[in-house]
């Protein structure tokens, strides 16, 4: 008798029962007739159809729940691949999949990565980065509300103060640049595919995700302003970008207006003198 294939054969105790099912969920291809017969037969279920559709709501369940949350994710990679060709992206997603990810929300986060090396990249080079700004989106949506930042505190801030101060943004602000207009993209996720007229070609754009009440706002910027935004996400003092900003020619009149409109939109959670520092000393 030919011998059955590892994730087949039947368990002898619960950890193999565990192992077991989780093989036939996480098999790279689904069971086939004779493997499912084969599978289905070895469970204590005296109506070989009732065990075949149990078996096949945990077996096909995992995949479909996975891509339904992709899909959430990322709506506007789903439009324009279509429903055929996400599905055959999620499918290629699953080995992807973080273990000991509980949470669905969280577990689309690799697709960009996956898309940066996928086929998909020669025939849509803008996928990545749009997959990249619709999970700071998806994160945005789900970032719990931060408390406003006073701008009272400050006073009584020198100047050297301000120097090696370090801003915190607050959750789910994100900057996210392109080459390629994902913006427009992104906006035309409800759109009808055969009506989306968008030029890809030399239209590169940096985008501000950031909550806003109960939505997600999508704003593009500037160059200058996207890196001074991201410079400050990434811990780099006011002192440091201010000097950035100098050398690359910014407007001072403009990098005023930036920081007024950063705080205007409430995407400071706080200011804080760097290195342990006091106001003050």
């Amino acid at each position: 008798m030919a011998r059955q294939p590892e994730a087949i054969r039947p368990p002898s105790c619960l950890l193999e029962v565990q192992r077991w099912l989780a093989g036939l969920i996480l098999r790279e291809r689904p069971l086939d007739e004779s493997e499912a017969n084969a599978a289905t037969g070895r469970l204590r279920l005296e109506d070989p159809r009732l065990a075949r559709a149990r078996l096949a709501a945990y077996v096909g369940g995992y995949p479909a729940r996975i891509e339904e949350s992709l899909a959430d994710a990322y709506p506007a990679v789903r439009h324009i691949l279509g429903a055929a060709e996400f599905h055959r992206l999620a499918a290629d997603y699953m080995p992807m999949v973080p273990a000991g990810t509980y949470n669905l929300n969280a577990v689309g986060y690799r697709l960009p990565e996956l898309l940066r090396q996928h086929r998909l990249n020669g025939e849509l080079p803008f996928l990545a980065d749009l997959a990249a700004l619709e999970w700071a989106v998806w994160k945005a949506f789900h970032a719990g509300p931060g408390q406003p930042f006073d701008p009272a505190r400050l006073a009584g801030w020198s100047a050297a103060d301000f120097e090696r101060a370090a801003v915190r943004l607050q959750p789910g602000v994100a900057v996210v640049c392109s080459e390629w207009p994902i913006a427009d993209l992104w906006a035309a996720r409800s759109t009808p595919r055969d009506q989306i007229d968008i030029v890809l070609a030399g239209r590169p754009q940096n985008v501000l995700v950031y909550r806003c009440g109960l939505e997600v706002a999508c704003e593009t910027l500037g160059r200058l302003e996207a890196e001074a935004l991201s410079a400050l996400a990434a811990g780099r003092t006011l002192g440091e970008v201010a000097r950035r900003l100098a050398a690359a020619g910014a407007d001072p009149a403009d990098v005023g207006a930036w920081f007024g409109g950063w705080s205007a939109r409430g995407l400071v959670a706080d200011c804080d003198c760097a290195r342990g520092a006091s106001p003050g000393t």
